[in-house]
């Protein structure tokens, strides 16, 4: 039954639609990213193809290991926010407003 438990709190997570990946699990293990948006060459491009920006943290480095990024996506905007265990008080944030269509 411990097993079972086990097994099935990681899978909580994902079902419930977390806004957050990455990051470390128990300040230990590097946890895994699930972008809503997609990082290529060092660029992230947004699920919604609003804007693309540079991460803040070189790939294949210590810093990005342990990256976390929280991502939301609404009707009037899009927020992502980049941050490492490595540098808890460094936090690079994108906030996009969209125009909104007073007509409706």
């Amino acid at each position: 039954m411990k097993i079972l438990a086990i097994l099935l709190f990681p899978l909580f997570f994902v079902l419930t639609g977390c806004e957050t990946t990455g990051g470390a699990i128990g300040d230990l293990v590097p946890a895994p990213k699930y972008y809503k948006g997609k990082v290529e060459n060092g660029i992230y491009y947004a699920k919604d193809g609003s804007f693309e920006v540079r991460i803040p943290f070189e790939q294949n480095t210590y810093a990005y290991t342990y990256m976390e990024v929280k991502e939301q996506y609404r009707d009037i905007g899009a927020y992502v926010s980049f941050n490492t265990s490595v540098c808890p008080n460094e936090v690079y944030r994108i906030e996009i407003g969209k125009k909104l269509d007073k007509t409706q």
